[in-house]
């Protein structure tokens, strides 16, 4: 059932909000569906299914722009089914695994910085998270 999956999965996505810079985590099945998600991650069906399709894309320039909960990010480096994107001071990372698209990132609040710092820190959580999952058969 969908409340065993959502059980299952939501511990990877409260690790990967203790890491810092992270406020937005978000595991996704490749067909689409939400295994888990944090509270204030929200995307639409239509920008889920999207971001998903992109990691399976082989450069940025076949995937160079995409929304996420409404904000239009820049993808800055798209390989080996890694996304590493930008919208002004939010980050976001995206990462296929055999099964899922790991999603990490900081949705920023109106008029604040930015920090290169920012994708650095949601790649780094979004890529211990693949790696788990990946160990794990997923």
């Amino acid at each position: 059932s969908k409340a065993n999956i959502m059980s299952s999965w939501q511990p990877w996505v409260d690790n990967m909000m203790q890491y810092p810079g992270v406020n937005a985590a978000a595991i996704f099945g490749l067909d689409g569906s939400v295994w888990a998600q944090s509270g204030q991650c929200s995307p639409s069906q239509a920008e889920v299914q999207a971001l998903v399709a992109g990691t399976g894309k082989s450069s940025a320039g076949e995937f160079s722009a995409f929304s996420f909960q409404g904000r239009r990010f820049m993808t800055l480096r798209l390989q080996d089914g890694e996304i590493d994107a930008r919208s002004g001071p939010s980050s976001l990372s995206a990462m296929r695994t055999g099964q899922a698209v790991i999603v990490g990132g900081y949705l920023a609040e109106e008029g604040e910085q930015a920090s290169m710092a920012g994708c650095q820190r949601v790649n780094f959580a979004a890529s211990k998270i693949k790696e788990a999952l990946t160990n794990s058969g997923y």
